[in-house]
């Protein structure tokens, strides 16, 4: 799917690449609630390469979406978890 959006030539491509997404939802499904908990114990040990595995919040990936776009980018950009919680930690409400 991302390599057909590249082939449409937008002057901007954001491509956002969340881990397990915290928040809340509607809908209750079970193997999120246990990876949620896992998430809490795992989290602070994933660090260096491996810090694009953490949980991150809807908001956070929010906040990160409008912090690039408001800075008006060009071309493909990529983000993983890490990358978003830190364009997310930007945002200045």
């Amino acid at each position: 799917m991302e390599k057909d959006l590249e082939k449409i030539g937008f002057s901007f491509l954001g491509i956002f690449r969340p881990s397990l997404l915290e928040g809340e939802r509607e809908e209750v499904r079970p193997g999120e609630v246990v990876g949620h908990l896992v998430a809490k114990i795992v989290n602070p040990f994933l660090w260096g390469g491996i810090r694009k595995y953490r949980s991150i919040h809807g908001r956070t990936v929010a906040k990160a979406m409008i912090q690039i776009a408001e800075k008006e980018p060009k071309g493909i950009r990529i983000l993983e978890s890490d990358r978003i919680a830190d364009f997310g930690q930007l945002y200045k409400t």
